[in-house]
């Protein structure tokens, strides 16, 4: 049960762009962030339904300090009523109310280029899975998920998160790091390990 357990605090980490912030935008953008998780809850729909992140990650670079400043940011006038501008206002201040020892913030990892053909041997290995499960392979792994994990960056990723870590992440890491190869089979793509196993 705890692989499905959502932290509204720390999904912050997960908006696309976010680690282009700076600290006192990204501590804006953690409370903005903890506000449309328990509003998606609450509603019992999608998190992008409530805000999308692009929207989310505008909010947290202007900082708006009223309500006319808010609802001057797209996106915001067309997804939310007025009760919910309020407390997302009321987000936003608190973020930048933040004392800079507490805000948050990335640890810069450097994403090192891929070797050649990596990034396509695991989206290869990405369709052949997706299509083993009967799921579209974006909802599995999105291209740019699959070359950040070839690039080396592990810490945050969504494929080594929740169902995606078995279904697909820990295989794809065993491809990029060379414990796994890929042949053509009778029936397609077959991975085999390495070491035999």
């Amino acid at each position: 049960p705890a692989t499905y357990t959502v932290v509204p605090e720390a999904q912050y980490r997960r908006v696309k762009r976010a680690s282009a912030l700076s600290r006192r935008h990204l501590g804006v953008l953690l409370h903005v962030t903890a506000w449309r998780e328990r509003e998606a809850q609450r509603r019992d729909v999608p998190r992008r339904r409530v805000l999308a992140d692009e929207t989310l990650v505008e909010v947290a670079r202007r900082m708006p300090g009223d309500l006319a400043s808010l609802e001057a940011v797209r996106g915001v006038p067309d997804r939310l009523p007025h009760q919910s501008r309020a407390e997302l206002l009321e987000a936003v201040v608190r973020g930048a109310a933040m004392a800079d020892d507490d805000l948050p913030r990335f640890e810069r990892r450097e994403r090192r280029e891929p070797a050649e053909g990596v990034v396509e041997l695991m989206a290869a290995l990405v369709r052949v899975r997706a299509k083993e499960r009967r799921i579209a392979a974006p909802l599995l792994a999105s291209r740019d998920d699959i070359e950040a994990l070839a690039g080396g960056l592990r810490e945050g990723s969504p494929l080594l998160e929740g169902w995606r870590r078995q279904m697909i992440g820990l295989e794809l890491v065993d491809l990029a790091e060379g414990r796994i190869s890929l042949r053509a089979g009778e029936h397609g793509l077959v991975a085999d390990r390495v070491d035999g196993g």
